[in-house]
């Protein structure tokens, strides 16, 4: 759930109104920079400068759940920028992930990826919390997220926040390690036509067609469908890994802005995937959603918040597993203010989800249907201990689920800034990532036909724990330098394992800690030159407990690289042509091993009008192919690629 409380400091977009401006939801639309002109379409001399002070300027939701300065945000947190995404050359969210300072981005099968901040790497990625406007993509089945089916128009796309470090205290179990919190534009700011259409090697097809238009003097919408082709990857003896992936979307969003400080959005999306299987059928997954959100503002300091949304999904995979899961969730929460020092944020969640899964794969479910339901409420409070210098953030989350019953999300922020460039900040969190239905109830038979079980799921499965010990420090060194340094000490509980007793039945015998550094440099070296670095240094200590047997040694999680790094150029060339290059460091995984690898990502693009875009990107340009994550016995590999792209807007 986002929510956005009123405030008249920020900077607005052109058309923004001030009344819009005041109401709650409508600031999601109306703050973001640089402004668009009258028509929605930014010029080239604006699409090219995005100055650091603008950056800084940049508002986020995600720690807090009300809008803040991110350079003063207790936490861990990056934003990619619309413009970030533009002119990183990535097709999909995963791929524009991959710019994210401190997370590790690893493709797998087909378009799977394993997406996770800190450590704990796996196809499943069940430690991040992950949000699209609000709505969870975190699947209660295996855990984690299909990012396969996750798409969006990018072109869409506000920004993408992610916050490295516990986030349980707002946004519930499984934020462990993080949260993703992808935000789209309002349908105000997406008005007329947008066409992209482009073919590559490795991407054979995208289109997408998006037109925004209004209804009466206060409402407007926007509609799209889009088509994605992606070519199969490569097995390491050069034939084809049969990954291939087809997905078709479309869907709508509607904001209308009435009168009496209310705000409401109506969206939603379907879906059709395919995706191959080497040596078997297709993959096919299907499914939608529908959202709808009201805001209310009684005051400059209160407002209140209500959401629901439904999201039916329907996943096949041949021989392994079937499932067709409907989710409900009701959200509501409220901002207000108590006296001058206190700023406080609370709110409650109901969720229910349904699944039937189906009896014939090597993954079945018993019961083969079953509904979960989750209850929560939390608060927290951001305490002024001294005005503009020294901020608290207290709170915690209660939520019950079926499976380990009550669990406490407690955190304490301390925020102090010295000067209006620096600001140092200190944490310590408890966050828990709950069962899901493959920890409790799976039955993995390698022939289905002999109903014999070699991995059985726990009932009595306990959540998985962390407290995270966490201190960071941002400084604006200089009008054109950004510095922004995190550390983190996790110490971890219950962590899931196998345990031979025969047959193998899921636990929770592992234990340990991990801690790390993560820096980001952002340097806007000219007018037209801007240039951004990261490294993350990842330890882990981690250990099975006394009398515990897995015989895996724990390699189905904690796959990860000790060291990544990234460097990002962006220069605006004469005649409005773009040059962008990223080049990134992935260190080996260590079991199953994955050697390390350099990855290089270019592209060139000319803005000959402001409607008009062209590109070319090359991807993995250093070697022919490399692997980036261990999925089964032969891991696929990434290949050399290069697409052209023609973006119009009318």
């Amino acid at each position: 759930m986002i929510v956005v409380p009123p405030i008249h400091t920020y900077r607005v977009r052109q058309g923004c109104h001030k009344q819009t401006v005041r109401t709650s939801a409508a600031i999601l639309t109306c703050l973001w920079l640089p402004s668009l002109g009258a028509d929605g379409i930014r010029s080239p001399e604006e699409l090219k400068h995005m100055s650091l002070d603008e950056v800084l300027e940049t508002k986020v939701i995600s720690v807090s759940r009300t809008p803040e300065d991110w350079t003063s945000a207790p936490s861990a947190i990056s934003i990619l920028t619309q413009e970030d995404i533009r002119r990183s050359g990535a097709v999909g969210v995963p791929d524009a992930l991959r710019l994210a300072p401190g997370l590790d981005v690893a493709r797998g099968l087909g378009n799977g990826y394993a997406i996770t901040a800190r450590g704990f790497n796996s196809s499943g990625g069940n430690k991040m919390q992950v949000l699209m406007d609000g709505r969870s993509l975190y699947t209660p089945l295996l855990s984690g997220v299909f990012w396969e089916i996750q798409d969006t128009v990018l072109e869409d796309l506000d920004r993408i926040e992610v916050v490295r470090g516990p986030g349980g205290t707002l946004w519930g179990a499984n934020a462990v390690n993080g949260v993703i919190n992808i935000v789209s534009k309002s349908a105000r700011d997406t008005q007329g036509t947008l066409v992209v259409a482009g073919a590559g090697t490795e991407e054979r097809g995208m289109a997408t067609v998006r037109y925004g238009g209004k209804l009466g003097e206060s409402t407007y919408y926007r509609v799209y469908g889009k088509y994605e082709n992606r070519d199969e990857q490569a097995l390491t003896n050069g034939e084809g890994a049969a990954d291939g992936m087809q997905q078709g979307q479309g869907g709508f969003r509607i904001d209308s802005y009435l009168p009496g400080e209310n705000t409401l959005t109506l969206q939603g999306d379907t879906y059709q995937n395919y995706t191959g299987i080497l040596g078997r059928d297709d993959s096919h997954h299907y499914g939608g959603n529908v959202l709808g959100r009201w805001a209310h503002s009684f005051s400059d300091t209160s407002d209140l918040q209500v959401q629901a949304y439904y999201d039916r999904g329907v996943r096949n995979v041949p021989l392994q597993f079937q499932e067709d899961r409907g989710t409900f969730d009701l959200d509501a929460q409220q901002h207000f203010a108590v006296g001058e020092r206190n700023n406080i944020v609370a709110g409650g969640n109901y969720r229910n989800s349904a699944d039937e899964t189906g009896t014939t794969g090597t993954f079945q479910f018993s019961p083969p249907k079953r509904t979960i339901q989750l209850f929560s409420g939390f608060v927290q409070d951001e305490l002024t201990l001294v005005p503009d210098r020294l901020t608290f953030y207290a709170g915690t989350k209660v939520e019950h689920n079926d499976f380990t019953g009550v669990e406490w999300q407690p955190s304490g922020r301390l925020a102090y800034t010295p000067t209006q460039r620096q600001t140092l900040w200190a944490a310590v969190s408890r966050a828990v990532r709950t069962p899901a239905r493959g920890d409790a109830d799976t039955r993995f038979i390698p022939v289905p036909a002999t109903g014999v079980a070699l991995i059985r799921g726990n009932p009595d499965f306990e959540s998985e724990d962390v407290i995270a010990y966490e201190l960071g420090y941002r400084i604006q060194a200089h009008p054109r330098l950004l510095v922004d340094l995190a550390t983190f000490y996790n110490v971890y509980d219950h962590l899931r394992t196998l345990q031979y007793t025969p047959p193998l039945i899921i636990s929770n015998n592992r234990e340990g800690e991990t801690y790390g550094v993560e820096v980001e440099l952002k340097y806007q070296a000219t007018d037209w030159w801007r240039l951004s670095s990261s490294y993350a240094w990842l330890g882990e200590d981690l250990r099975f407990k006394p009398g515990s047997f897995d015989p895996t040694l724990g390699t189905l999680e904690a796959n990860d690289p000790e060291h990544v790094v990234r460097f990002r150029s962006a220069m605006d060339l004469p005649a409005n042509f773009e040059f962008d290059a990223i080049v990134r460091y992935v260190d080996n995984l260590p079991n199953p091993y994955i050697p390390s690898y350099i990855g290089l990502d270019l592209r060139v693009a000319w803005v000959p009008r402001p409607d008009l875009e062209l590109e070319v990107v090359g991807q993995n340009i250093l070697d022919d192919r490399h692997p980036e994550f261990a999925v089964g016995a032969t891991p696929p590999e990434v290949q050399r690629g290069v697409y052209g792209k023609v973006t119009w807007r009318f």
